[in-house]
């Protein structure tokens, strides 16, 4: 998180609980409502560009469930924010569902819950706070990977890393800065999630080390790279992250 002020995302099919609860959130100090939507394809197009830092997230969605849209995020993002299940159901009812999802998801909400809100809401704001620390731990850890190639296992200097591929069947390509190309026995999601935060994804099939930027030609959608001539593509879909990321937006 950048600040102390909390950016929330509210996603429910219900237009008057979507309000409800807004309305709620920005009647708080240090709470700024970014947007709410109630599908699935308008919750992941928000998320993507805004990068809250938690949503709340009603079970029902229109066209598909609060699991599915997950499942479809992590797809295409290495960093989720933290997540707020709102139900009907039973906690136990959803309990094995959420397990799939539990490194993001980090209170699950029963309603009817608004006259205990004010409670529920200290006790959430921790839990955010918390899910943001321990992430910025984890990418802070080491500077080094140890990763498997070609029968042997090899240091991998992860500042070293000029930008990823999709490589397919479950791996992905490293380039490095001397022009070596390790080829990891992970999927680019799987990798990216264990990296420091100055790797971003510009494509389906590409990420890239911010550090590593010599230029970004906006004309054709290219990204150069220090120590690599040929140009590397943006998606439009993947560009707003990317730019925050960069301080572009």
């Amino acid at each position: 998180m950048k600040s102390n002020t909390i950016r929330f995302i509210v996603v429910d099919d219900e237009k008057p609980a979507r309000d409800i609860l807004m309305t709620e959130l920005q009647a708080r100090e240090d709470v700024e409502v970014m947007s709410t939507c109630g599908d699935i394809d308008s919750a992941i197009d928000e998320i993507t560009r805004h990068e809250p830092d938690a949503v709340f997230l009603d079970i029902e969605l229109k066209r598909g469930n609060a699991f599915q849209l997950l499942s479809r995020l992590k797809k295409i993002s290495s960093s989720l924010p933290a997540i707020i299940i709102i139900t009907g159901h039973s906690e136990f009812e959803y309990g094995v569902k959420s397990i799939e999802h539990r490194d993001c998801i980090i209170k699950i909400l029963q309603k009817p819950f608004w006259e205990q809100f004010d409670d529920i809401f200290e006790d959430i704001k921790d839990l955010i706070f918390l899910y943001h620390r321990q992430k910025q731990l984890a990418s802070n850890d080491s500077e080094v990977q140890f990763v498997k190639f070609n029968n042997r296992t090899v240091r991998m200097e992860l500042k070293e890393i000029l930008y990823l591929e999709v490589a397919g069947s479950g791996c992905t390509y490293a380039s490095m800065s001397d022009g070596e190309v390790i080829t990891i026995a992970q999927t680019m999601n799987q990798l990216l999630a264990s990296l420091p935060d100055y790797f971003t994804r510009v494509s389906r099939f590409n990420a890239i080390n911010i550090h590593k930027i010599k230029d970004i030609d906006h004309s054709e959608n290219m990204i150069y790279l220090l120590e690599k001539p040929k140009g590397i593509g943006y998606s439009k879909s993947f560009y707003d992250a990317f730019a925050k990321r960069i301080g572009l937006r």
